[in-house]
């Protein structure tokens, strides 16, 4: 009889959890250089921190299988940036869920100048065949002006990433390279086997390569860092439940920011609006 530990294959949403949910800042350094690859171009200036990073659960879906995180980043050129990365799979999956998105418009009336309070990206990482119509693996969709026609730059971007349709033997660039690894940890292989040498030689893929092979017990994982969560939240309400003025709540929040709360439990708990907590984030960073 086998003494091997039967465990449940590796999914896409527990490499997404165990890679980059962690409220510390090789996480933060793994999900920076992950974005980047995917926002290559698209940007003003490459994203220099990451701010906050909440886990999204929908009810009645399995964290195992898909995951949703709401990121917060600063680009160089000091733009503040809402990112949203959607882990797909495809017993989650249906038409009505290909375009959603959640942003919110300054203006809606017609005939009025178009004005994004901010831009949002929403990245869409898919262990299966989304965009039927198109065999690349990584396609971008933009608004467009519907009379003159022109494309609207400044307002929200959607990429789609699909694993299945990515068959390159060629990695050029960051991208190929975190696809490649997808690919070859989702395939089942031993995780004690050497790396390949192709991915090997990018430290930072090498070292998420690394902590993956050491996560034995993914399912363990997942409810770890839900407890840590929960205990997050709950020195968040003994810290912000007395907070009253101004200056009280600023120290309480750049304290939580020093931390790595995530960004909703901060606005839970501490009477504060969106606008204020997001240029308490870009004064800090300029300090920082």
């Amino acid at each position: 009889m086998s003494d091997t530990i039967q465990r449940k294959p590796m999914t896409l949403a527990t490499v997404v959890n165990r890679l980059f949910c962690q409220s510390v800042s090789s996480s933060h350094r793994r999900l920076k250089y992950f974005l980047n690859s995917v926002l290559k171009d698209r940007l003003s200036g490459a994203i220099k921190e990451i701010a906050y990073i909440q886990v999204r659960e929908r009810p009645g879906i399995n964290p195992y299988l898909e995951t949703q995180l709401h990121i917060k980043a600063r680009s160089i050129s000091q733009e503040h940036l809402d990112i949203y990365l959607f882990v797909k799979h495809e017993a989650y999956s249906n038409q009505f869920q290909l375009y959603e998105n959640s942003s919110h418009y300054n203006q809606t009336m017609l005939n009025t100048p178009f004005q994004l309070i901010k831009k949002t990206y929403y990245i869409k990482l898919a262990n299966f065949n989304l965009l039927q119509e198109y065999t690349h693996y990584h396609n971008v969709y933009s608004y467009k002006d519907m009379d003159t026609h022109t494309q609207l730059h400044d307002a929200d971007e959607l990429h789609y990433l699909e694993l299945p349709k990515f068959n390159s033997t060629h990695l050029d660039s960051p991208l190929q390279l975190w696809m490649a690894l997808f690919k070859y940890v989702l395939q089942g292989l031993q995780l004690d086997t050497p790396l390949p040498l192709a991915l090997s030689t990018d430290d930072i893929i090498k070292e998420s390569y690394e902590l993956i092979s050491k996560s034995h017990n993914y399912e363990e994982a997942i409810e770890q860092d839900k407890a840590n969560r929960y205990g997050y939240d709950q020195k968040l309400l003994r810290l912000g439940k007395q907070s009253g003025e101004w200056s009280e709540k600023k120290k309480i929040i750049i304290s939580m920011i020093k931390e790595g709360y995530n960004y909703q439990a901060i606005l839970n708990v501490i009477d504060v609006t969106q606008e204020q907590l997001d240029q308490l984030v870009v004064d800090y960073y300029h300090c920082d």
